[in-house]
């Protein structure tokens, strides 16, 4: 990941020797990073009805803002909605700073490592104090590179007393066989409401390694949801979540 310090770098490549706690080992090492894909959005069109199942609506309806992302290269982003910023993760690490990291830590074990030092990509949606959001932010994450490894780090901040609620779909073209290794950071400020809907649609051959780590605090929310719409040949998800301060409160299911 561009913008990933010295001491960073150096903690991730130790952790590639790390296998996670639990479950079967998949070595993210086995799998290939993907070049730049051309005509990204052409795919992703031809795609529509994969996109669809995963709660994806392609022409933006009911949905404030949107990011969509093939392998490891950024098809496009927007927002519609004043208050909601939806961009590339490398576009806004100047201005997240010491968060990007924080909430996951880089070396927890090789799938984090392998999200710091292979992923090109990933989304930042940023919510500033006091805005509602009235409609859901969708972001697409769509594998297409067989014995691709994707590995998107996300992050996630609403701001005191703001209100989100973010869809991601993720889904690949039936024939792939890859990894699907992403990480998401969730920052929910004071008295603020984040509504987290993961929704994935792989397919047999596949391996799904999210890593997501949340910090809410004193009086904000956060309800996640995970959808498995599909067999996958393994699939483990490890959230952690630190309620900090009075009145925080998480519901995960």
């Amino acid at each position: 990941m561009r913008g990933l310090s010295g001491d960073l770098r150096g903690r991730a490549l130790r952790a590639l020797d790390k296998p996670a706690e639990r479950g079967p080992r998949v070595d993210p090492r086995r799998f290939k990073v993907p070049p730049e894909v051309e005509g990204a959005e052409d795919l992703l069109s031809e795609a529509r009805s994969l996109l669809s199942s995963v709660g994806i609506e392609p022409e933006g309806a009911g949905r404030s803002g949107s990011y969509y992302q093939v392998d490891e290269t950024v098809a496009s982003y927007y927002s519609k909605e004043p208050g909601l910023r939806v961009l590339p993760l490398g576009e806004a690490l100047d201005e997240l700073g010491g968060l990007v990291w924080s909430a996951v830590q880089v070396d927890k074990d090789w799938y984090t490592a392998a999200a710091a030092l292979y992923g090109r990509a990933g989304y930042a949606i940023i919510v500033e104090p006091g805005a509602k959001i009235r409609e859901p932010v969708q972001a697409c994450l769509f594998q297409s590179a067989p014995g691709g490894i994707q590995a998107p780090h996300n992050v996630v901040v609403a701001g005191e007393g703001s209100e989100v609620h973010v869809i991601t779909g993720c889904t690949a073209m039936p024939e792939v066989v890859g990894l699907h290794a992403g990480v998401t950071e969730i920052y929910v400020g004071r008295g603020a409401r984040v509504t987290y809907t993961m929704i994935h649609a792989w397919n047999r051959d596949a391996h799904v390694r999210p890593r997501t780590g949340v910090v809410v605090r004193e009086g904000g929310e956060f309800v996640s949801h995970y959808v498995n719409m599909t067999p996958v040949a393994s699939l483990q998800s490890d959230p952690v979540v630190r309620l900090v301060g009075e009145g925080a409160r998480a519901h995960l299911s």
